[in-house]
């Protein structure tokens, strides 16, 4: 017979409990010390670049930025200045629609991405800036509210740290020092 061992449901506020998350005591001196969370937020946002169009749309005729690409790209810099991101649906409407003779299922949805100091409890909103974004899904199968939500967060992403699309150019590749934007 085997024991089950369950691991300790982490406290608000208890920052060791996430691996990963660089607490207090652990560096003499962390780059995030003694900044409010929107001087963090601001913070990551000078130090972003643009985000690499490399997905391919369906017919190939235009490229996009992935929800997977743009997250990629802004964790690191919440993990360094010690940042929480939430995603919390607020609210979320889905209906039947019919396009070229074929059913499929519409999702509206706004979603706030809450970000927190993460040293800070997660109820204390005096140390949380929130965006709320909004996004629409359509999908022939149940797949209309992941589409929606994923969207809604990358477009989120995009807009609070201001990122712009990198586009494989040949003037970029041939002077990868050159500023995308003029």
């Amino acid at each position: 017979m085997t024991k089950k061992t369950s691991k300790p449901v982490p406290k608000p506020g208890d920052i060791k409990a996430f691996p990963g998350a660089i607490a207090p005591d652990e560096q003499e001196t962390a780059i995030w010390e003694g900044l409010t969370i929107a001087e963090r937020l601001l913070a990551i946002q000078w130090e972003l670049d643009a985000v690499q169009a490399g997905g391919r749309s369906g017919a190939g005729n235009y490229k996009f930025r992935s929800h997977g690409a743009v997250t990629a790209v802004v964790r690191p810099f919440l993990k360094k200045y010690n940042v929480y991101m939430q995603v919390t649906e607020v609210e979320a409407d889905t209906e039947v629609v019919t396009l070229n003779s074929k059913t499929n299922l519409l999702t509206k949805v706004t979603v706030a991405l809450s970000f927190w100091t993460a040293e800070s409890p997660i109820a204390d909103h005096e140390h949380c800036l929130q965006n709320l974004t909004h996004a629409v899904g359509l999908d022939s199968r149940d797949l209309g509210p992941g589409k929606a939500i994923s969207y809604a967060v990358k477009m989120g992403l995009l807009k609070q740290f201001m990122l712009d699309r990198l586009d494989d150019t040949p003037d970029l590749e041939a002077d990868p020092n050159q500023d995308p934007w003029g």
